[in-house]
């Protein structure tokens, strides 16, 4: 039985590679915004290529990502547009195979875990985004931030078994924060490994000091270069891309889309008995808390379908009475909501350093993108979980199979309906 299993999973993975080298070649655009911000990201390789630093015309930079990668590929990369797709499609190809290293490095029980095979299939689950799929073959810049992740992940495990701890912290943390700097709402990373490291019974500890020192030391060019920084955000805040302004509203997007990534593990981690029990003895509470949620957020705008993820499209679709759309849409939301936290709490409580912080940040984001979560959440319970690897072995092709009826309806929803 364990050979079949294992047999399986090594033909989806090489399933998934292959569909991904397609899918480069065919052009997939299974995540909707690929050939809408390939000029936009064209423009900004042509410009910083094209010029000395001290040249940038800034104004003509159009993205709300700091230039880090550019001026990385800039040191090794010919000025050709051909050369520009390969070497991001090339980055993306092998972030599982690096994500598939660091979680050997990090120990489990391989026999348990029916030896590699187990684990590289998950690190390719990563190829089931339509998000990153799309990033990769559309010369995006996201993919390169989970690269950047995934690596400062390899030095953090090996801080857990204290080798080395001066060069694997300073390596652990640049990392971080270059992915921080690849893409802000990575900011999450270097904030987790922050309260990861920091020893919070020792506060004098001479690790904490080396800890604090290091990361104000790479958060400073955010101080240093402060107008350079604010500037080059402000450039996209033209009218018809504006994203910086606030809004609570956004909060219900934001726990709509997590609730596609959510469930499916929230289902591995309680049993249908338990779920039974959560719900009964918390029913009230639940009902209240529904009927709270939906009042504070009954005037919530549903005028631009741009942004709020595949939950609110599907809706916005079947759901033509406004009414009735948020008496079905907003429930789900706070739903989300008291299912994300709960889970957190109860099971995964490294995950509230990533629903604490995004429930404020994109509060300020005017459009909340279903890319902005995926497959950030999954990543980030592979990569800080400690039982997520363990729980989800007798569940994981049934997962894919949930993960891949997403993509199937993302990539059909783009190819064939819009």
């Amino acid at each position: 039985m364990k050979i079949k299993k294992t047999h399986l999973l090594d033909l989806l993975s090489f399933s998934l590679i292959l569909s991904f080298v397609l899918g480069f070649l065919f052009n997939e655009n299974s995540a909707g915004g690929g050939e809408g911000d390939f000029g936009h990201i064209l423009n900004n390789y042509e410009l910083i290529f094209g010029n000395s630093f001290n040249d940038i015309d800034w104004s003509k930079y159009r993205d709300s990502r700091f230039p880090l990668d550019y001026f990385i590929f800039k040191l090794y990369l010919p000025t050709s547009l051909d050369y520009w797709r390969l070497n991001i499609f090339f980055i993306s190809l092998i972030t599982p195979l690096i994500l598939f290293y660091v979680l050997k490095k990090k120990n489990y029980d391989l026999d348990k875990l029916e030896k590699n095979s187990y684990l590289l299939f998950i690190a390719f689950f990563i190829f089931i985004s339509p998000y990153f799929r799309t990033s990769a073959f559309w010369m995006l810049r996201e993919n390169i931030g989970y690269l950047f992740w995934i690596i400062s992940m390899l030095f953090f495990f090996n801080l857990e078994k204290n080798s080395n701890i001066t060069i694997n912290l300073l390596a652990c943390l640049l990392f971080s924060y270059m992915a921080f700097y690849s893409s802000q709402n990575l900011f999450i990373i270097p904030l987790t490994n922050f309260f990861l490291l920091f020893n919070f019974k020792k506060i004098l500890d001479k690790k904490n000091l080396y800890l604090v020192l290091i990361n104000l030391i790479f958060f400073s060019p955010l101080i240093i270069f402060f107008e350079f920084f604010k500037n080059a955000i402000q450039y996209i805040e033209i009218d018809e891309i504006n994203r910086i302004t606030f809004s609570y509203y956004k909060i219900a997007d934001l726990f709509g889309i997590i609730l596609i990534y959510i469930l499916p593990f929230f289902l591995i981690y309680f049993n249908p008995g338990q779920i039974k029990d959560i719900i009964y003895k918390n029913f009230k509470i639940i009902v209240i808390f529904l009927i709270c949620f939906s009042f504070i957020f009954w005037n919530y705008p549903n005028e631009d379908f741009l942004s709020g993820g595949a939950l609110r499209k599907v809706l916005n679709i079947l759901i033509s009475n406004e009414i009735l759309f948020k008496l079905i849409y907003l429930p789900i939301c706070g739903f989300s909501m008291l299912v994300s936290f709960y889970f957190a709490f109860k099971k995964e409580k490294t995950l509230l350093f990533l629903l604490l912080p995004y429930t404020i940040f994109f509060t300020f984001i005017n459009y909340i993108f279903q890319e902005y979560l995926d497959p950030i959440l999954l990543l980030f319970l592979i990569l800080y979980s400690k039982n997520f690897i363990y729980l989800i072995k007798s569940k994981i092709v049934y997962l894919f199979i949930y993960f891949l009826t997403f993509y199937l309806g993302a990539f059909s929803y783009y190819t064939f309906i819009i």
